[in-house]
């Protein structure tokens, strides 16, 4: 699918966002929806901060998205490590429907392509927020996103902008050390790939992946090569803090990612990320006094 320019700017603005957990109580949920039980939802503490940030990003917004990009796991879906515990709803049906009244405002603000529709583009996340009922497809079609085939959610994706090709994925590797390996990892296996179909490498390769909420990484290997680590919208949760390692999930910043593509290169670039982000808040420091 390649993104044609829709106005005369001299760059187009893509919107990213991924790991929303919607509906999760760590996770960016809208305040008064009516949920399952026909109870309207009051917000603890942690969701109103999101909720503050998510309002904040829309007002720092082009008027119009030339692009919105939905990276995975956007619900929360079923929870069941914590026996859903962690939901405000535990129903997906009205997970979907508060997930698309919190993303309207940006749907909203998205172009529309030559054939009427948005440019809109989802990828699925992990199985174990997407659900067996593949509520992140329910998601994509109430959104009108983009179809892969029969999909609205494929694992995977190319998006062509302009001159920049965009891998669009929501898994990546994951190591605990170091941020920068697994990006430089998704590198060569982007080139063993075209190696061995033969492809010719496109002139410039963003290779766009989610899911370890670290935080926003950018990460150039050339001058043709970058990666997009992108950070989640979501709090540190208890499932997190009680890991073997509780510090390894913890985002340093929470938020999205603007990218702009440039029609001709600019300061030596075809495009350049304009992190929207927010602080993620810090734990709690116990003073001990002695005597």
């Amino acid at each position: 699918m390649r993104l044609k320019r829709t106005h005369t700017d001299e760059s187009l603005f893509l919107l990213w966002l991924a790991d929303w957990h919607s509906f999760h109580a760590c996770g960016v949920t809208p305040p008064g929806f009516e949920n399952s039980a026909g109870n309207k939802l009051n917000l603890n503490t942690g969701q109103r901060y999101l909720w503050e940030c998510n309002q904040h990003l829309q007002t720092q917004l082009p008027q119009m998205l030339d692009g919105l990009f939905l990276v995975g796991d956007m619900i929360e879906g079923q929870n069941p490590a914590e026996g859903a515990r962690e939901l405000s709803d535990t129903d997906e049906t009205f997970q979907v429907r508060g997930t698309v009244e919190t993303l309207e405002p940006f749907v909203k603000k998205t172009r529309r392509g030559k054939d009427g529709r948005r440019n809109l583009w989802m990828v699925k996340g992990s199985r174990y927020h997407s659900g067996e009922a593949g509520n992140e497809a329910l998601l994509g079609q109430a959104i009108s996103a983009r179809k892969q085939g029969r999909h609205y959610a494929p694992p995977w994706r190319f998006v062509q902008v302009g001159r920049v090709l965009f891998d669009i994925a929501h898994h990546q590797s994951f190591t605990i050390r170091n941020a920068s390996m697994p990006l430089e990892r998704e590198v060569g296996f982007y080139l063993e790939r075209v190696g061995r179909a033969r492809q010719p490498v496109p002139e410039v390769l963003v290779i766009v992946r989610a899911h370890v909420h670290k935080g926003f990484r950018f990460w150039q290997e050339d001058d043709s090569i970058f990666c997009l680590g992108l950070p989640c919208m979501k709090l540190q949760d208890t499932f997190a803090a009680s890991s073997r390692t509780p510090n390894r999930l913890m985002p340093s910043k929470i938020g999205a990612v603007g990218v702009r593509v440039f029609s001709e290169p600019v300061d030596g670039v075809l495009l350049r990320p304009v992190p929207l982000l927010y602080e993620h808040p810090k734990d709690e420091v116990e003073v001990a006094t002695f005597g």
